[in-house]
């Protein structure tokens, strides 16, 4: 069974490795992720990983209030991607990737701390977990820029990192429901079922 730590670094490998075979001419024209181009996801990418940053030392400093609601993410992304317009698609993933390298570095000394994210409150390595997964799914999307799309060898046990940080926010039987269907989910075609559930459209 693969690490939280190691899920994640392979995350971020897996994105160093798909948008790298984006062509100079592609990023701003191609579209990868709902209505946004290769060029404004390394943007998000590069905006998350210093929302992570920020997130984990409210953490540290024992705030674990919620940064914003979840409500608000899609306009703070786009403020985000926004503000970063400046950069172009390699230039922001040049930047994020380090950033999200030191972002592990610095979570894996702090694991059980607990940590409020847009949708609840989980522990910092629940989120971590979480994360890698968001980093293989962001892969897939560069990835459809070719002909070869992501599938991650661990598909699996990031289906499970990603319903447990869910499952565990949600409330009620909903929540009960996506802790109990886990393990039996990700046993069976886990990364197709994953892209679905995110709103991909899986082969």
């Amino acid at each position: 069974m693969a690490t939280t730590e190691v899920l994640y670094a392979d995350g971020l490998a897996a994105l160093k490795t798909q948008a790298g075979s984006i062509s100079s001419h592609q990023w701003d024209i191609i579209t990868v992720c709902g209505d946004w181009s290769a060029a404004e996801l390394a943007r998000h990418l590069l905006g998350v990983a210093r929302w992570y940053h920020e997130w984990l030392d409210r953490a540290i400093a024992g705030d674990v209030s919620l940064p914003f609601a979840a409500e608000e993410l899609d306009e703070r992304n786009a403020a985000v991607i926004d503000s970063l317009g400046h950069l172009t698609g390699p230039q922001a993933l040049a930047e994020m990737l380090p950033l999200a390298e030191n972002y592990l570095n610095r979570a894996a000394e702090h694991m059980e701390l607990p940590y409020g994210f847009p949708f609840g409150i989980s522990t910092v390595g629940t989120h971590l977990a979480g994360v890698a997964g968001e980093w293989h799914l962001h892969a897939w999307d560069f990835s459809t820029a070719g002909n070869n799309l992501h599938v991650p060898e661990n598909q699996g046990e990031i289906f499970r990192a990603v319903a447990k940080l869910i499952g565990g926010t949600q409330g009620g039987a909903q929540g009960f429901v996506t802790k109990l269907m886990t393990p039996l989910v990700s046993r069976h075609n886990a990364w197709n079922r994953l892209l679905t559930a995110s709103g991909r459209k899986a082969d």
